[in-house]
């Protein structure tokens, strides 16, 4: 068996022991379903860890295919993502991020525009490179621009709640 059956053939491969299985697997693709027969538990659990597929089904054969509460779904080859319930609307959908920003602060974002000068190197720098020390003035430092940005976005968010049209902010769970 070389590569990965599609359809409505069940490979039975008869190995000695778990290593051999565990090396089976291991050395090909990884299969969209594992199904392991044992009433060891500690062998089930080994398999399970030391394997990787779409999906497990211990002592059975195609369940967890028809279990719409479990997602079914491949990794590598046999696929990415999974559906089945609520896991095909996860898989299928798209979640678009938006972001909203206010233009009453745009002064503060001239630094990122052209045209770019030294000193606005400087302060992109000092910004994105600065480290603050472990000592108590750096933590004390850290606490006091900590406050002074949520501060600023509890003011941001007040703000945009007055001038937000109400379906906008339905859409994003404010009101």
């Amino acid at each position: 068996m070389q590569e990965e059956i599609f359809g409505p053939i069940l490979p039975i491969v008869p190995v000695k022991n778990a290593d051999e299985a565990i090396k089976f697997i291991n050395d090909r693709e990884k299969p969209l379903a594992f199904y392991v027969f044992s009433h060891n538990n500690k062998l089930v659990r080994r398999m399970i860890d030391c394997t990787s597929s779409g999906g497990v089904t211990v002592n059975d054969v195609i369940m967890h295919f028809t279990l719409s509460s479990l997602p079914f779904g491949g990794v590598g080859s046999s696929g990415m993502g999974a559906y089945h319930g609520k896991h095909s609307f996860d898989t299928f959908s798209h979640q678009r991020p938006c972001l909203l920003k206010s233009l009453k602060r745009e002064s503060a974002n001239k630094l990122r525009y052209p045209p770019n000068s030294q000193s606005k190197v400087d302060w992109a720098k000092f910004f994105i490179l600065k480290r603050f020390s472990k000592g108590k003035l750096g933590l004390l430092l850290l606490a006091v621009l900590g406050i002074v940005a949520a501060v600023l976005v509890k003011k941001h968010r007040a703000v945009l709640r007055r001038e937000a049209p109400m379906g906008l902010l339905a859409a994003q769970g404010a009101v």
